[in-house]
C-alpha cells in the first residue's frame, strides 16, 4: 500500500476511534449527571454549564485525553514509519480545532478548556511516541 495511503488512512481512523471515545465518555457524563432539559438548547447547556458540578467536567477531560491517547496510537500505528508522529500529532491538532469550536460555542470554565486543550496535543503526541517504538 503507499505510504500516502496508510497515512491518510492512519488519521482518519484515529478520528474516528477519537470521536467515538468522547461520545463513550460524553453519554457516561450525561448519565451519571443528567440536565433537567429533554432537548436542550444554546441557553440549556449554557445554564448547565453555570451548575454542574466538577466531577463531569472531570469525566469530560478524562474523556478528551483517553480519546486523544487513543486516536493518536492508531493514527501512529497504521502509518508508515517516517510520518508517525506526525499522523498523530495531526489527529491531535484536528481534536484540538474540534474543542475549541465546542468552546467558543458553549462556553467552559476556563480551567476546563484550557486542559482540554493541552491534553489534546499533549497525549497524542505521548501516544506517537509509545506506538513508534
Amino acid at each position: 500500500m503507499h505510504p500516502l495511503v496508510k497515512l491518510v488512512l492512519g488519521i482518519v481512523l484515529g478520528l474516528v476511534l477519537s470521536f467515538f471515545v468522547i461520545t463513550l465518555f460524553e453519554s457516561w457524563m450525561s448519565h451519571s449527571y443528567p440536565m433537567n432539559v429533554k432537548n436542550p438548547g444554546n441557553q440549556e447547556y449554557l445554564d448547565a454549564m453555570k451548575t454542574m458540578p466538577v466531577n463531569a467536567f472531570l469525566i469530560l477531560i478524562a474523556g478528551y485525553m483517553v480519546s486523544s491517547f487513543f486516536g493518536g496510537y492508531v493514527a501512529a500505528r497504521i502509518s508508515p514509519e517516517p510520518y508517525k508522529i506526525y499522523a498523530s500529532a495531526t489527529v491531535g491538532f484536528l481534536l484540538l480545532l474540534g474543542g475549541l469550536m465546542i468552546f467558543i460555542t458553549i462556553p467552559h470554565p476556563l480551567w476546563v478548556a484550557a486542559t482540554s486543550c493541552i491534553s489534546y496535543m499533549l497525549f497524542a503526541l505521548l501516544a506517537g511516541k509509545i506506538a513508534k517504538r
